[in-house]
């Protein structure tokens, strides 16, 4: 039984061989190449990009954990905790989805035996993490709608 650490991987040798075999005939049919060229790099962009949105993240619950400790000063819980909570678990989920996208593939053997199918597989990943990388932005900038307005609201003393 293969496990999520190994899956897609050539372990063994013959593995390797035939893997080796199967990349150098990818080459031969130059249109399926270049599409699969075009697929890895659109792959390649949603990586990125949601490497990025992982760093602001990152950035954005080490302050809100900051506030949220830096509050806790006083023994009454105020609505800006409540509202750097909500923050936090939003972002929380933006991470996760975000680690969705950044889920490394590697084509398989089968994979670049069926060409057709090989490409219609990429194509669906592709769609599948942008679709991820698009909720986490959302639930990143939803957090920021609510917690910037707060956070302003609670340095005049309205909240």
């Amino acid at each position: 039984m293969e496990n999520f650490i190994e899956k897609e991987l050539n372990l063994k040798e013959e593995d390797l061989k035939n893997h080796v075999k199967q990349l150098q005939s990818l080459t031969k049919n130059e249109v399926h190449f270049k599409t699969y060229t075009f697929l890895y790099q659109n792959l390649n962009i949603l990586d990125g990009k949601s490497s990025a949105l992982l760093r602001l993240n990152s950035i954005l619950l080490a302050g809100l954990g900051g506030a949220l400790a830096f509050n806790k000063g006083n023994d009454a819980v105020s609505l800006i905790d409540y509202v750097f909570i909500i923050g936090i678990l939003l972002l929380g989920v933006s991470s996760m989805m975000c680690l969705l996208v950044n889920y490394i593939h590697w084509s398989t053997t089968a994979d670049i035996k069926d060409q057709e199918a090989h490409l219609t597989k990429l194509l669906e990943k592709r769609e599948y993490r942008t679709k991820s990388l698009r909720y986490a932005w959302a639930l990143i900038f939803i957090s920021l709608s609510i917690i910037l307005p707060s956070i302003i609201l609670n340095f005049l003393g309205v909240i």
